[in-house]
C-alpha cells in the first residue's frame, strides 16, 4: 500500500512546523539567550559526535555488507537506516551526558526530561501493533520501537549521570 506524495509532503511539513515551534519556544524561554557551550563542553561535542559518525558509518558498512551477502533486508525503505541513525544519535548522547556536554550553560534537564520521556510514550505507543499483531517484517512501526528504545537509552544515562553527580557533590 503505497502512499502518495502528498502524504509525505504532509510529513515533511509537519516535521519543519514542529523543529519550528521548538526552536522559537527555546528561544523565548531563554529570554533570547543563544544555546552556549564552554571550550570543554565544544571539546567533549566534538569527540562525541565523532564516535557518533564512525558508529553511523561503521553500522552502514556492516547493513550493506549483510544485504549484499545474504540478501536479507532489515525493512521496508528507511527502516534498516533509521536504526543506524537511532544508534549514531544513542552514542552521541551518551558520550556527551557522560562529560557534561549535552546540555548548554542555560538549559534545564529537568524540562529535557519532561520532554523525551513524553516522546519515549509517544513512540512506544506507536510500536505497539509490532507487538500486538506479532509483526515479523520490519516496516514503519519499527522506526518509532527504534527511537523509543533511544530515548530511552538518553533517559537512563541521564538519570545515572544526575545520580553519580549528586553522589560526589554529597562527599
Amino acid at each position: 500500500m503505497g502512499h502518495s506524495s502528498y502524504y509525505y509532503l504532509g510529513i515533511l511539513a509537519g516535521i519543519i512546523v514542529g523543529i519550528i515551534v521548538v526552536a522559537i519556544s527555546k528561544r523565548i524561554k531563554n529570554g533570547g539567550k543563544k544555546c552556549e557551550y564552554d571550550e570543554r563542553q565544544t571539546a567533549a561535542r566534538g569527540k562525541a559526535f565523532k564516535y557518533g559518525f564512525f558508529s553511523l558509518i561503521a553500522y552502514l558498512v556492516l547493513y550493506g555488507i549483510i544485504q549484499d551477502m545474504t540478501g536479507v533486508y532489515w525493512g521496508k525503505g528507511m527502516v534498516g537506516v533509521s536504526l543506524g541513525i537511532c544508534i549514531s544519535i544513542a552514542v552521541f548522547a551518551v558520550i556527551s551526558i557522560w562529560n557534561d556536554a549535552y546540555f548548554s550553560l542555560w538549559e534545564n534537564p529537568r524540562q529535557y526530561v519532561i520532554t523525551f520521556a513524553a516522546a519515549f510514550a509517544i513512540n512506544i505507543m506507536a510500536a505497539v501493533p509490532i507487538f500486538l499483531h506479532g509483526k515479523k517484517d520490519m516496516d514503519y512501526a519499527y522506526i518509532n520501537l527504534f527511537l523509543a528504545v533511544t530515548l530511552f537509552i538518553v533517559l537512563v544515562t541521564i538519570v545515572l549521570k544526575f545520580q553519580k553527580d549528586k553522589r560526589e557533590g554529597d562527599e
